[in-house]
């Protein structure tokens, strides 16, 4: 068909120990490194700012309101939210750019610093003055109630989310910064 270049919007938690999604995205990224197409690889974290119902946003709301933070695990595993101005600015000069310096390439999208998921909960709560009790789950007791709730139809996660939060991740833009001066915005509660 003639294309000369494809760019694939993949995701920060590739790989398959994150699940049925994540394993899925690193084969359709094994797949464009054996074409013969210019290809660029994005890899967005977890995308804030679109709408109330994004998975950060959803989180915040659900800090603001409890008085119980339910944490999956130990809470040491990181999230680094990116913007969506920071995402859709960075993918305008990626069409933009009539040169080859993004082929072959494979660029990393987040924040600026990634935080673990029980420090980002306790940053939120503080900054909102909340007072919460903090609640460690074992992982596999959640895997069994969020496996339950979908079999009652009662909620829209899957398990591979519980996998895809625990993962560790890269957080190296280094190379959308040095191609492209990507340079994103720190979370803010407030967007």
């Amino acid at each position: 068909n003639h294309i000369k270049r494809f760019i694939y919007l993949s995701t920060q938690a590739v790989g398959q120990l994150g699940g049925a999604y994540s394993h899925s995205k690193e084969l359709a990224e094994e797949c464009l490194r054996n074409s013969k197409l210019n290809w660029t690889i994005v890899r967005p974290s977890e995308v804030y700012g679109m709408c109330k119902s994004d998975t950060i946003e959803s989180l915040c709301r659900f800090l603001r309101s409890s008085k119980i933070l339910p944490i999956i695990g130990n809470g040491k595993y990181t999230v680094n939210p990116l913007h969506i101005n920071d995402l859709t600015s960075f993918m305008s000069l990626l069409l933009k750019c009539d040169s080859n310096k993004s082929y072959l390439k494979t660029y990393q999208l987040n924040g600026p610093q990634p935080i673990t998921f029980k420090a980002f909960c306790k940053e939120h709560a503080d900054f909102y003055n909340r007072k919460q009790i903090t609640i460690h789950l074992p992982v596999l007791l959640c895997k069994l109630i969020l496996y339950l709730c979908n079999k009652l139809k009662i909620t829209e996660f899957t398990l591979d989310q519980i996998d895809r939060l625990k993962m560790v991740k890269s957080n190296d833009i280094s190379k959308a910064s040095s191609d492209y001066l990507f340079q994103p915005r720190k979370f803010s509660h407030t967007s």
